[in-house]
């Protein structure tokens, strides 16, 4: 009987250990991760674009082959005039050629030569990732090469009012330059491509998945194969089926419906059930199931018109449409946009973001992407500002913006009168 205070003492000390070795064995998983995760993430810094040969702004990317094929954003090199890569630990510049682009899911392939190879990240099946997994998050955010962060997962199929795509959303510190970097699990394999986010713990990345398609696409044909349904979607619940009287829980529910696309054209409207796509049965009824379902749809052939079966709830029948799927690289399908010599990107504002933005009706420009150093950034010009007015003109659409900026003396100062939360703000942006 002696011998049970020892033995609880023992069990007692094994119990206040187990935190710490848990903690120690987190804490070498994360470290891990960052030593692999930094050998393979290289700044992408942008010599000149052709709006504005005097632009340097940069970002992140990361070496997915051996032979220096390195995967970022579409938005990073876009119209590019010389885009310059630096390695993890070598201050040599090395320029990249683009091999392919993807406007609508942000992404482009690029690649640099080297005599020697290169270490690279293995790219992971987004599609296991789920909420409160940890990530690390590695970038070059505001020009500090090589920084790591760690968070969660927060969501693995957010979507935004101006993507139809399935983000993973995470909490890892990111910012400017962080875009295009990598986000690995803790075995070091890529799970996301960093699309945006802000210093408030809200990221968002391209799955990986996603990623893979779109290299093995440009690898292989050149530029992406995808095809584009048009449709924002949301998990069919069992409770919404009863609620809907239908007779089983499989499809997905529209949520949206993109103007112009294929869905729009075959007559889908939203609030329409999803349940057949050609051979392709449906069934989404959890959030995590949205982004393969699309992946699904990304994979079938384009340009030909698939059977569709959708149930219209106010009619209370399934119904077949013929839609022609097309490609998602289709002239007209990504959101129109320009690139103005100010540093930033206009987009013509949509049916799916006019809302979110404050505004009454679906007309007008809104700034999408400002590149950081720019002289809009300078001013103050910030993603998501609508822009009202330039010198004393209304700006209804693309076209009001160029015109106003073509008729600005050349090296002469712009006034902008933008609309920021449901405030008007004047900038004045320098040449």
């Amino acid at each position: 009987m002696r011998s049970l205070p020892v033995l609880t003492i023992l069990i007692t000390a094994a119990l206040l250990c187990a935190p710490i070795a848990a903690t120690a064995d987190f804490e070498t998983s994360i470290e891990r991760t960052a030593a692999k995760g930094l050998q393979v993430v290289v700044q992408v810094r942008i010599d000149g674009t052709l709006e504005n040969p005097d632009a340097t702004p940069s970002g992140s990317g990361v070496i997915v082959d051996p032979q220096g094929l390195i995967i970022t954003n579409h938005h990073v090199v876009q119209k590019a005039k010389r885009i310059n890569i630096r390695l993890h630990g070598d201050d040599a510049d090395y320029t990249a050629t683009v091999l392919g682009e993807d406007a609508r899911n942000d992404l482009a392939l690029i690649r640099i030569d080297t005599d020697r190879e290169l270490p690279y990240a293995r790219i992971a099946d987004s599609d296991k990732l789920k909420p409160g997994q940890w990530v690390v998050a590695i970038g070059n955010p505001l020009g500090l090469v090589s920084t790591v962060s760690a968070g969660v997962v927060s969501h693995v199929a957010r979507e935004t009012p101006e993507h139809i795509i399935p983000f993973i959303q995470f909490d890892a510190i990111i910012d400017k330059g962080s875009s295009g970097g990598p986000v690995f699990n803790l075995d070091a394999e890529v799970v996301g491509i960093v699309k945006s986010g802000a210093d408030r713990g809200i990221g968002l990345a391209i799955p990986s998945n996603i990623v893979d398609d779109f290299m093995r696409d440009v690898l292989a044909t050149g530029e992406p194969q995808n095809s584009w349904i048009g449709v924002g979607l949301q998990p069919l619940t069992e409770e919404l089926a009863e609620h809907l009287g239908l007779s089983a829980v499989t499809g997905v529910v529209i949520n949206d419906v993109v103007p112009g696309s294929p869905a729009e054209i075959a007559g889908i409207i939203p609030g329409d059930i999803l349940a057949r796509v050609g051979a392709l049965d449906v069934d989404v009824g959890e959030a995590e199931e949205v982004g393969p379902f699309i992946r699904s749809i990304r994979g079938l052939s384009p340009n030909r018109i698939y059977n569709t079966v959708i149930y219209r709830r106010h009619e209370g029948i399934y119904q077949p449409f013929g839609v022609e799927l097309t490609p998602i690289t289709k002239p007209g399908s990504p959101p129109a946009e320009i690139e103005t010599a100010y540093g930033f990107v206009a987009r013509q504002i949509t049916r799916q973001n006019y809302r979110s933005l404050y505004l009454d009706a679906p007309k007008g420009v809104v700034v999408s992407f400002v590149r950081p150093g720019s002289s809009a950034e300078t001013a103050g010009l910030a993603a998501n500002d609508v822009i009202a007015k330039v010198e004393g003109g209304k700006i209804e659409n693309l076209d009001d913006l160029e015109a106003a900026l073509k008729s600005v003396p050349e090296g002469g100062a712009v006034l902008f009168e933008i609309l920021r939360a449901d405030r008007m703000w004047l900038l004045l942006i320098q040449p």
